[in-house]
């Protein structure tokens, strides 16, 4: 069987997490039984070497040849203002491949190549905002792990890229070669959940805002009644205005403003405590057990017992008040 040639598209300031992670998921382990793989570091013109993001510098850079997959690194320097020859050669796409990865912010690249219009992509959740403003044409799913337009693939943030290449290998290779490459990384072959899980909310929106006073009350005693009444005598204004606030500053109703703020608190007892989920439920205003995992599986994508175990760090064994 012929080698399973895989080209990664190399620049200067290009994320050097992306790069050594591709070459790390497809490097050759035929002499461990699975199908012979060849990586190289490629551009769209000829290059003696380029300097990554970290400082690292590669060479030799291969002028671009026929690939079976071409993997784009991101770059929070450039967000998709690349060399022309790069764009073009991305803008080649799958007449010369059989899948184009953007990994991160390298879903801007695609963008700027054009090979997204009309489709699909997600990026980093710091990005996906500008993503969405600066490509129009292209519908931005800020939740999804890594989504698929035709044969242009993009993947979330950092080790969202991992996710995605795994994921070719099974399309590729199957999935009993995927999981041996999970493996050997110590990686899971498939990440329960989706990017919200990861996303800051308190970055979100309500930084420098109105709300952001509001937003630390309601977290301090989020078990309170907080109906729009509630809502708007804090802010001072009618129950009116306050629906057009929160519509302006977050493109939400107060009701489900409220809803991901008691989440927020459920996320952060889960991730500080060793409250039980009923507990926890409790004390961040959702309710029930019942209905946090419902609310936070909708929100998540994940189990409030599974995102513990992923993300529980130094526990108090004392509840805030």
């Amino acid at each position: 069987m012929p080698n399973f040639r895989v080209g990664i598209l190399v620049f200067d300031q290009a994320r050097s997490y992306d790069v050594v992670t591709a070459t790390e998921i497809f490097a050759d382990r035929s002499a461990h039984g699975l199908p012979a793989m060849h990586v190289e570091f490629c551009s769209g013109a000829p290059r003696e070497s380029v300097r990554l993001d970290t400082g690292l510098q590669i060479a030799p850079v291969h002028h671009s040849r026929a690939y079976d997959l071409l993997v784009v690194p991101g770059s929070e320097q450039l967000l998709g203002r690349l060399p022309e020859a790069d764009l073009e050669l991305i803008a080649r796409g799958t007449r010369q491949t059989k899948a184009v990865a953007g990994l991160c912010t390298g879903a801007f690249a695609l963008a700027e190549a054009g090979v997204l219009n009309g489709g699909q992509a997600t990026t980093h959740w710091r990005y996906t905002d500008l993503l969405a403003q600066r490509y129009r044409q292209i519908s931005v799913q800020s939740s999804q792990i890594y989504i698929a337009s035709g044969g242009f693939w993009t993947s979330a943030g950092v080790s969202a890229g991992a996710d995605l290449l795994l994921h070719l290998v099974d399309e590729f290779h199957g999935r009993p070669v995927a999981a041996h490459i999970a493996k050997s990384m110590v990686l899971p072959l498939h990440r329960a959940g989706n990017q919200s899980q990861f996303v800051d909310h308190t970055l979100a929106g309500q930084r420098a805002s109105p709300l952001s006073e509001l937003a630390d009350r309601v977290r301090h005693n989020p078990r309170r009644d907080w109906s729009v009444r509630a809502l708007a005598r804090a802010l001072a204004v009618s129950e009116r205005s306050c629906h057009r606030l929160f519509h302006a500053q977050l493109g939400c109703t107060p009701a489900a403003w409220i809803q991901r703020e008691r989440l927020e608190v459920a996320r952060q007892l889960l991730e500080t405590t060793e409250l039980t989920v009923g507990r926890v439920a409790e004390q961040s205003g959702v309710g029930s057990a019942e209905n946090l995992r419902k609310l936070f599986a909708a929100r998540f994508g994940i189990s409030p017992t599974d995102y513990r175990r992923r993300f529980g760090g130094q526990v108090s064994r004392v509840a805030p008040a």
